[in-house]
């Protein structure tokens, strides 16, 4: 889409980047703003969000982005926001990322070119923030309104780094309790992703990834930053063919201007018939290596992460956990937490870190004041004012430190008893009206235990009870999905932030969260919490 009507902008250019027989690279240049602000004629939010260009054949490129200079902008609140800067980085296939900072006058002009090389490095910036005059004339709905003008900022849902998974088996692997690396790892990316995909099936080769799950991504609306493409377990083509198959995969996708990331699959354990597969395996992950490096693309190297001394699938990643088959193909849950960490690294080094969309929006008065930011203990209970409990459960706590708001914690003792929760219930729902939901939740769950973990679990509520319908989160979890298991996640890897859009169905006037732990057993101390806890109606407010 295009910038509104009217802001200035300038085209900058950049390359041929060539090496040293004069060969064009291969690669991206990706850009960002360093703030978020609003084109006061129509008071449509620009909210930063990597543009990612790739290269030529040429090894050039371009791209318009608005000039830093312009005076069009606000922040939303009446004041003139100018001078922030971009900031880019040049990916060059095999080559370290460079980044800078510039800025991006256009001194009035519109329309003006400049080449990337000729833009002086400065230091970054969210921009001036000044009080504009309380007369002011703008286009509101297509007329001139003069005098003191008021723009009211539409609360949207922040889709600022998108990123998608394909694979077999291994990626869509979700038992009883477990959670798959490949939802595991975009949520403990925090900030750095604001929404993801996961597209896999078991027993899927290579060309099922290209022939039924690529046209899925291609299909996003937006197209994500990144395609993780994680496939070749269940192959028994030759190194060559499975190269041939992965480049009508990663194609598309450069062409889209989504990063590939690649991926080596997981050794097998040893015993009987791995032997050969094994020798496979390893000879097709030297190859991957060596197209990330050729290529500049990330690699997922699950052999190299889940692989003991001889090579195999190393013992602690076998045994059955959390509801995972142990069948030695298949990673446990400590396997996926292992993967997850080294995907959420990827991610973050790829996509920079954005501000929470609940933090960017205004938090509607009701969920304010409420229980939604567990602002009140009246009693001092360790439960905020307006939550439910019920089950067994360790000594719950209200735990300031959330970005806003507290946290609502509840804790689960060493060998204690399990299967409570606390219940937060939202009324006032509409059926047939489109809400953006979002939350924060943060884990301390070292031990696996016997089938026990913590987490939140979402269901649309109606006037009678529970609707029989769990809340779907078509845009971070497969629909059909209804929580987030946080087995093994610890308080090390941060807080995660997640951000959906569901339309209610008929009958629902509510929308229930539990936090708590499900399970048979508890071996080891610990605990979930929630803040932020968030609910929109976009149909209401006109945007949905």
């Amino acid at each position: 889409m295009a910038l509104p009507d009217g802001v200035l902008t300038v085209t900058v250019e950049f390359g041929p980047y060539l090496d040293d027989n004069g060969n064009p690279y291969t690669g991206t240049v990706q850009f960002w703003s360093s703030t978020p602000r609003v084109w006061a004629a129509t008071g449509a939010p620009i909210l930063p969000r990597p543009i990612v260009v790739p290269l030529g054949i040429d090894g050039t490129g371009s791209v318009v982005l608005a000039a830093t200079d312009e005076d069009g902008f606000t922040d939303g609140a009446g004041n003139s926001v100018t001078d922030w800067t971009y900031d880019v980085e040049t990916r060059l296939a095999g080559r370290v990322g460079i980044r800078s900072t510039f800025a991006l006058p256009a001194l009035g002009v519109q329309g003006l070119t400049v080449d990337l090389d000729e833009l002086v490095p400065v230091r970054s910036s969210a921009g001036t923030t000044v009080a504009l005059p309380a007369v002011s004339s703008v286009s509101v709905n297509g007329q001139a309104q003069t005098g003191a003008v008021e723009i009211e900022v539409p609360p949207v849902a922040v889709r600022s780094s998108v990123v998608a998974t394909i694979g077999d088996s291994i990626t869509a692997q979700n038992a009883s309790y477990t959670e798959s690396y490949a939802k595991l790892g975009p949520s403990m990316a925090g900030a750095n992703v604001s929404h993801f995909r996961v597209y896999a099936v078991g027993g899927y080769v290579l060309q099922d990834l290209h022939d039924n799950l690529l046209p899925q991504v291609l299909a996003m609306d937006p197209l994500p930053i990144s395609c993780l493409i994680a496939g070749g377990t269940n192959d028994s083509s030759t190194p060559a063919q499975l190269a041939a198959t992965l480049e009508t995969i990663t194609d598309p996708l450069v062409a889209a201007g989504i990063t590939p990331i690649l991926w080596c699959p997981p050794p097998r354990s040893n015993v009987a018939g791995n032997v050969t597969q094994a020798a496979a395996v390893a000879a097709w992950c030297a190859y991957v290596r060596r197209l990330g490096v050729a290529k500049g693309w990330p690699v997922l190297d699950a052999q190299a992460l889940l692989a003991g001394s001889d090579g195999y699938l190393a013992a602690e990643y076998i045994p059955a956990q959390q509801g995972t088959p142990g069948d030695g193909i298949h990673p446990n849950m400590s396997g996926h937490v292992v993967l997850a960490r080294a995907y959420a690294a990827i991610l973050k080094e790829l996509i920079p870190a954005q501000p929470s969309a609940l933090l960017q929006s205004p938090i509607d008065p009701d969920i304010s004041a409420g229980v939604g930011l567990f602002l009140n203990d009246s009693n001092s209970d360790g439960y905020a004012d307006g939550t439910i409990h019920s089950g067994t459960l360790g000594a719950p706590s209200i735990v300031p430190g959330a970005a806003v708001g507290n946290w609502q914690r509840t804790s689960i003792a060493a060998g204690g008893g399990v299967g409570g929760s606390i219940t937060i219930d939202v009324a006032g729902l509409t059926a047939g009206h489109t809400y953006l939901i979002g939350f924060a939740l943060q884990a301390s769950l070292d031990g696996p235990g016997a089938g026990t973990v913590g987490g939140v679990t979402m269901t649309w509520r109606s006037a009678a009870g529970n609707n029989g319908t769990p809340a779907p989160d078509p845009d971070n979890i497969e629909p059909g999905h209804t929580g987030r298991s946080l087995c093994m996640v610890t308080e090390a890897d941060g807080p995660m932030y997640f951000h959906f859009v569901a339309t209610a169905p008929s009958a629902t006037t509510g929308l229930r969260a539990q936090l708590g732990f499900t399970g048979t057993a508890a071996v080891a101390a610990g605990y979930v919490q929630i803040s932020q806890y968030t609910v929109r109606d976009l149909t209401a407010l006109g945007i949905d």
